[in-house]
């Protein structure tokens, strides 16, 4: 007999995505400077900061993509983006396309109030 798994929270990965996001943008400067400091002390070239920044400047950009893709656990639409951007703001309180509120369980349609997405 299978044991019964603990239920999968469906904001689980919004948290991640989420949590990922601000890192890699207010990890940008301290990485930066942290990298800096050293290579101008030590090898007197400013190579290492930059090939920090940039990679550090693709890491953010690939973080940011992935938090806007987020899907919603009720319709499967892109959570934040309508037409490939943003609707209102970077980070919607509820689906663009459903309504949803953010951290809601993926409850039928009837259960939930409209809020005029219907």
């Amino acid at each position: 007999m299978k044991p019964m798994s603990e239920p999968v929270d469906p904001w689980q990965e919004y948290r991640r995505r989420r949590k990922l996001a601000l890192f890699a943008f207010f990890g940008y400067l301290p990485a930066v400077f942290g990298t800096a400091v050293p290579a101008d002390r030590l090898l007197h070239t400013p190579g290492a900061p930059i090939l920090v920044m940039v990679g550090w400047l693709i890491f953010l950009a690939v973080a940011d993509v992935r938090h806007a893709k987020l899907r919603c656990p009720r319709c499967g639409g892109l959570f934040f983006l309508r037409y490939g951007v943003y609707a209102r703001y970077y980070d919607e309180p509820r689906c663009v396309h459903c309504g949803l509120p953010k951290y809601a369980p993926p409850v039928p349609d009837e259960m939930l109030p409209s809020y005029g997405f219907r």
